[in-house]
């Protein structure tokens, strides 16, 4: 069981580069500048894609970014004409509109920003201030040596100053 779930830790770490990859000899001549545009453009779209397809397994009902999706994929016609710059125009139009449904899905659906939130209260990184007042009380304790003899550092002490500082 652990080897395959080794198995799948390494499968996620390369999903982006082994999926999702340019081959430059595949790549038609006037889209050249427009490549990573175009790659980023799909990453953003699958993602939501994806995200919204495992939600809809765990029975959550479709989301309005997923449709959003789905809409723009069908209102997109792309036509080469090699006299206009109409082709660079829907690639960066597409590319927005793939930026803002990721951005859309990642605040209104995951709230990325309240996980964020609480990881940050979590390692406490939110209330700075504790870091300060225990380091002004607890600075005498702290400047003893580990092991001496005659001014041994109290654990104890430390501990108590800590949580007070919290």
């Amino acid at each position: 069981v652990a080897e395959q779930t080794d198995h799948m830790d390494r499968d996620k770490e390369g999903f982006w580069q082994r999926c999702y990859a340019l081959k430059e000899e595949n790549v038609p001549c006037f889209l050249g500048k427009q490549t990573d545009k175009i790659l980023r453009t799909g990453k953003y779209l699958n993602v939501v894609k994806q995200c919204q397809t495992n939600k809809g397994r765990s029975g959550h009902s479709q989301s309005s970014s997923s449709m959003a999706v789905q809409q723009q994929q069908q209102m997109l016609d792309l036509a080469f004409d090699p006299n206009s710059h109409s082709i660079s125009s829907t690639i960066d139009g597409s590319f927005n509109f793939a930026s803002q449904s990721l951005l859309s899905f990642l605040h209104e659906e995951v709230d990325l920003i309240g996980r964020l939130r609480s990881i940050k209260r979590y390692f406490l990184l939110d209330q700075g201030d504790f870091l300060v007042h225990f380091m002004d009380s607890a600075g005498d304790e702290l400047e003893k040596e580990v092991g001496a003899s005659g001014g041994q550092l109290n654990l104890r002490r430390l501990q108590s100053l800590f949580e007070l500082a919290i």
